[in-house]
């Protein structure tokens, strides 16, 4: 059966294995062709896992000894971006559709994606948060979040997250880093450029979040 493609695709996971969470718009992804819906997924994982961005090297990112240790496990995407720590505190959203159905523009199809993003932030806090270069969703001059994107086969896809709070510690201990000093100064770095929910006293249930996300990507 064809799928209509005037309409878009809503997949809301929930509370899924960290592996599902990538799996799932990989798997939409490779199986998008022009008679398929475009399709927006949000999920949560239920485990910690470090994920590494297509380009990049290994070695060059996570110490795989500290992860094998911790038992994080380590996952390598298809599409673009850096080296990112995942948690059961991040709201995840997964945008993808058909390459004949987004701008030539790459910077309109972050702009499209993610707008939703930060108005479902203007909704809730009485803060500035807004979309500052061509793919950065900020708060209060602040990242909230964690964006790539990239093609897969007829597919352009942008994934993201919203921190409702966020383990530097953690973070930093899986890096791969020359020494310990340039490790504290890596935190401290991310402690100065991140900012989440948790920061600012939120009390705004994920749940919440999520379907307010829901409603701006339907308007």
């Amino acid at each position: 059966m064809v799928e209509n493609p005037k309409f878009i695709r809503l997949i809301h996971m929930g509370r899924i294995p960290g592996w599902q969470t990538q799996a799932v718009y990989h798997t939409v992804a490779e199986l998008m062709t022009e008679d398929m819906p475009d399709t927006i997924i949000i999920s949560q994982p239920s485990d910690t896992y470090v994920c590494l961005g297509y380009h990049q090297k290994l070695d060059h990112v996570f110490d795989r000894r500290v992860c094998e240790e911790k038992e994080i496990p380590i996952i390598r995407r298809k599409v673009g971006g850096g080296g990112t720590y995942l948690d059961p505190n991040q709201l995840f959203y997964q945008c993808v559709f058909h390459n004949s159905r987004v701008p030539v523009d790459s910077k309109q199809v972050y702009k499209q994606m993610l707008t939703p993003v930060v108005n479902t932030l203007k909704h809730f806090f009485d803060v500035k948060a807004e979309l500052k270069g061509s793919h950065e969703v900020e708060l209060n001059g602040k990242r909230i979040a964690g964006i790539g994107g990239g093609q897969i086969g007829e597919a352009s896809i942008v994934v993201g997250n919203i921190l409702f709070d966020f383990d530097f510690d953690t973070m930093v201990s899986v890096l791969s880093v020359p020494n310990e000093a340039f490790r504290e100064l890596a935190k401290q770095a991310m402690r100065d450029h991140i900012i989440t929910l948790d920061d600012i006293g939120s009390t705004v249930t994920m749940d919440t979040i999520a379907n307010q996300l829901i409603e701006e990507y339907e308007r």
